[in-house]
């Protein structure tokens, strides 16, 4: 008997002992349970499909990844995007990059572009 069944059969004589409900699923797929219990079906989540390729908004950014400070980009909203997703993905990218407190950035409404401010 290796030490996983060793392991597995000494914690199924303490939950027997103490007269709890229980489910348990080895690695090999063979089940241990107690009472009435049912074993939860987990669905795999999928990823919600955007109007917009994953990683467009990262790829706008990457030529700026070295702006000085006191420089400022304007980008335009892609075809497909939005102004919110873009502000959110372009401060997401720059926070990552450069850490928090090192930029700040803004959707200017008149223009219909993000404009990033890097200071420090």
């Amino acid at each position: 008997m290796s030490i996983i069944e060793q392991t597995a059969q000494s914690a199924i004589r303490l939950l027997k002992a103490t007269k709890a409900k229980y489910i348990i699923v080895m690695p090999d797929g063979t089940t241990f349970s107690e009472g009435d219990l049912q074993l939860a079906v987990v669905k795999p989540r999928l990823r919600k499909a955007g109007p917009l390729p994953i990683g467009t908004y990262a790829q706008m950014c990457r030529p700026y990844d070295n702006m000085a400070v006191g420089d400022v980009v304007e980008f335009d909203i892609p075809p497909g995007g939005t102004g919110k997703s873009l502000h959110s993905g372009i401060t997401a990218h720059f926070i990552h990059l450069w850490g928090k407190g090192a930029m700040k950035s803004c959707f200017n409404k008149k223009t219909n572009k993000v404009e990033v401010l890097r200071i420090s």
